[in-house]
């Protein structure tokens, strides 16, 4: 009888470490670990195609968290502020402020620089939003403490979007479905704890239009920030660092319903590598620099003049 248990609690015994060290790679695999395989994208394209579970190969290995310090120190002189709603506080110890590292603003600017060279070669009208919308009007390139990009497409481009995963695969970019739109990142990103896609990432929105307005046709979150349809087009050239990027052509009217005071104060929004939340966290703009975000070194020409997703 003895021998009996002792062999049962053997056995549970192994069960158990054996779950446990399954757990262990599976939990290994999803956050990046030595033994990560590619995102399995099956759940979100049931056949298969360019964006097969292979498509894109395995990612490269990253060293942890990330191979570059992503945000800095901006110091400044302690000041109170207040104003309507907020009081102003510091973030950070010291009164300190985070800006996006060079080397990040350079991977946000080449990302976009390509963004911009693959769809208008290949016909897909997108246009800049959010943060980076804010960052063209208002700094004339990336916002200095921003650390992603944000593009709108609409319904009738997405599978248009959808066959250039092959494009953007040979300029060392994975166009991975998330969301109802798609997340493009460098293959050798940043790993970002608990997510499929890499840092820094630009995120590509899809848009439909009812009622006079523009909406994120997969998600219900921010309510606000939205165009009027004659606000949209046509489209305009807006400065970007370097380069161009396309934007609405009448923009007010979505940043004061998104951001509110955007003209007056700065908010340091998510950080989108901890995924920390410092929406609570304002300066007034006159504490902040007023300048685009400065890349690390010179973008590169990636993409050949006159090159479609037909010619390659």
């Amino acid at each position: 009888m003895m021998a009996a248990k002792v062999g049962a609690a053997v056995v549970l015994v192994l069960v158990v470490v054996a779950a446990a060290s399954v757990t262990a790679v599976d939990v290994e695999a999803r956050v990046g670990g030595a033994k990560e395989k590619p995102p399995v994208l099956k759940h979100v394209f049931k056949s298969k195609g360019i964006f097969d579970q292979t498509a894109y190969g395995p990612l490269k290995e990253a060293p942890e968290p990330c191979n570059w310090e992503h945000k800095r120190m901006m110091r400044h002189k302690k000041k109170d502020h207040q104003t309507e709603k907020h009081r102003f506080q510091s973030p950070v110890p010291n009164d300190g402020m985070m800006l996006t590292n060079h080397k990040t603003v350079l991977v946000l600017y080449q990302m976009m620089k390509d963004i911009h060279d693959v769809f208008t070669q290949n016909h897909v009208n997108y246009y800049v939003t959010s943060g980076t919308l804010l960052g063209a009007v208002r700094h004339k390139g990336l916002i200095p403490w921003d650390d992603d990009l944000d593009l709108s497409i609409q319904e009738a481009d997405f599978e248009r979007v959808n066959a250039l995963a092959d494009t953007f695969r040979e300029l060392d970019y994975v166009l991975m479905p998330y969301g109802g739109g798609f997340k493009l990142f460098p293959r050798e990103g940043c790993r970002i704890h608990g997510k499929p896609f890499r840092y820094p990432f630009a995120d590509i929105f899809r848009v439909g239009r009812a009622h006079g307005r523009t909406y994120y046709t997969h998600t219900k979150r921010w309510p606000n920030c939205f165009f009027k349809t004659n606000e949209v087009g046509p489209l305009r050239l807006y400065q970007f660092g370097s380069i161009h990027v396309y934007g609405a052509h009448d923009p007010v009217g979505f940043l004061d319903r998104c951001y509110g005071d955007w003209n007056k104060v700065g908010a340091l929004g998510e950080d989108h590598l901890t995924y920390r939340d410092n929406s609570d966290h304002f300066r007034p703009l006159d504490d902040l620099p007023h300048g685009p975000a400065e890349p690390e070194g010179p973008l590169l020409e990636r993409m050949k003049q006159g090159e479609t997703l037909d010619s390659m």
